[in-house]
């Protein structure tokens, strides 16, 4: 298994917040892979085969070539065979303005590439499985992404003014102070809030949160009362709550179940 993760240069960055490319080897496990909420959109390339997502209780393959929004609950996905992975992870202020789309309408989904960027989404799938080396996939990727994703993507906007705020607070900022530093009257952050970021201040708040606790397991904290506390939580109780809410289980189900793609995307809280 190989997983690489690099910051893109301008004038990408920080739109887009990271490339990043997986690589299952040969024989992977047929086992399910857990992916959790991060706060991100990403464009999701398969130069290897497809992963199957769980709906319901059928299976059905991701295209190719894909975008996902936000999702707000555990999303299970299904090996299908060895697995090699571009992703496009983008900042979450930047995710409406880049793509184009009203990202509330994209929550707990995926389109297509091709239909956000048309022939441009199956040029950059060839030229990316087009090179030999993971370090060459990410190359090509962010080259192909100068001209791919749309402009107008600049950080100093009120939206981008809110994320950040959430982000450094981990989840602890209130209403009130993101209404003050973004200008914008309480109904006008939520909706402009939910069209480029694809959910809520409030949930994407309480999403940054959750991931507060893999920021503190990745430093050697056990998942206890402590760590639940530290990331912005009343109690242990309180952060069992949201485990459950954003995995689907309570922490002593879902560390050690972590494998493959799960176990390496919880490496980037």
């Amino acid at each position: 298994m190989l997983y690489l993760e690099r910051r893109p240069g301008r004038p990408l960055f920080p739109a887009v917040r990271a490339l990043w490319t997986f690589d299952s080897g040969p024989g992977p496990s047929a086992e399910p892979t857990r992916i959790v909420p991060d706060g991100c959109v990403e464009l999701i390339l398969h130069l290897g085969a497809p992963y199957a997502e769980t709906i319901g209780r059928a299976l059905a393959s991701q295209p190719r070539a894909l975008v996902t929004g936000q999702i707000t609950g555990p999303l299970v996905l299904v090996p299908q065979g060895a697995a090699l992975v571009v992703g496009v992870r983008l900042a979450p202020w930047a995710a409406g303005p880049l793509l184009g789309l009203p990202m509330h309408e994209l929550a707990d989904t995926h389109a297509e590439a091709a239909s956000v960027f048309g022939a441009g989404a199956r040029e950059l799938l060839e030229q990316a499985a087009g090179a030999r080396s993971p370090e060459g996939r990410l190359a090509v990727v962010e080259r192909g992404l100068q001209t791919l994703l749309a402009t107008g993507h600049e950080a100093s906007n009120p939206i981008a003014f809110a994320v950040d705020a959430i982000e450094r607070s981990e989840g602890r900022v209130s209403l009130d102070r993101l209404t003050a530093l973004t200008g914008l009257a309480p109904r006008t952050l939520e909706r402009r809030f939910q069209s480029a970021v694809g959910v809520s201040p409030r949930l994407f708040a309480s999403i940054r949160r959750f991931r507060g606790v893999f920021d503190r397991i990745e430093r050697g904290e056990a998942p206890g009362g402590g760590t639940a506390v530290a990331s912005g939580y009343f109690d242990q109780a309180h952060m069992l709550r949201d485990f459950r809410r954003f995995a689907g289980q309570p922490p002593r189900e879902f560390f050690p179940a972590l494998d493959g793609l799960s176990a390496a995307l919880v490496g980037h809280a």
